[in-house]
């Protein structure tokens, strides 16, 4: 009988600290939270990166020169590189922890599955190569990264690809991301220039 009262009071305590951790892991589920409330060790982090000036926007979705999926002169590669500045990766909290903001992992995901399919055309590849881990890995998520986002968004549907279309998409802001990824670089660079990090 006593051992049966300690199982449950381990089993008990278990679950209590289960709770805890995930009610400590939604504080900021829906909302931008105080960087500064976390440790950035192990798992004490926000589940988003709290951004100034995180708004939506209307986008056009249209058509673009940019962004090919190659060219001759090479601009294709360090245009899409541009979309993932220093890798995608942010350096939060007094110990400069790496963490890849969503948005950046999903475009170099995409950047990725270029980069193979152009391989495989530049190398006139005519039997079937299996995609790489990372290629995978890389399908999966934005898989994952669309049914997450799940645009409801009624768009025409157009029946030849050359055919351009305009639709306006309500979007947060990337811009306010791209900047403050770009702060945060800077700032990790000044303090590792100082002899922190």
């Amino acid at each position: 009988m006593h051992l049966l009262h300690i199982l449950c009071t381990a089993v008990s305590v278990k679950l209590m600290l289960f709770w805890w951790m995930r009610k400590s892991r939604e504080r900021c589920a829906d909302t931008m939270c105080d960087d500064n409330s976390y440790s950035y060790v192990g798992h004490d982090h926000p589940l988003r990166w709290s951004v100034p000036n995180y708004r939506p926007v209307r986008m056009t979705v249209e058509e673009t020169v940019y962004f090919q999926m190659r060219d001759t002169t090479g601009s294709a590669d360090a245009e899409w590189a541009s979309l993932y500045p220093g890798g995608g990766v942010v350096y939060l909290g007094d110990h400069y922890q790496p963490y890849t903001v969503s948005m950046l992992h999903q475009l170099r995901c995409l950047d990725i599955v270029r980069k193979g399919i152009v391989e495989r055309i530049n190398d006139k590849q005519t039997t079937l190569v299996p995609p790489t881990g990372l290629q995978r890995h890389c399908i999966n998520y934005l898989r994952q990264m669309v049914l997450c986002r799940a645009d409801t968004h009624l768009e025409d549907i157009v029946g030849k690809p050359e055919t351009i279309i305009l639709s306006h998409h309500r979007c947060m802001d990337w811009e306010s991301i791209y900047l403050a990824a770009q702060e945060n670089r800077e700032a990790r660079d000044r303090n590792q220039g100082a002899g922190r990090g």
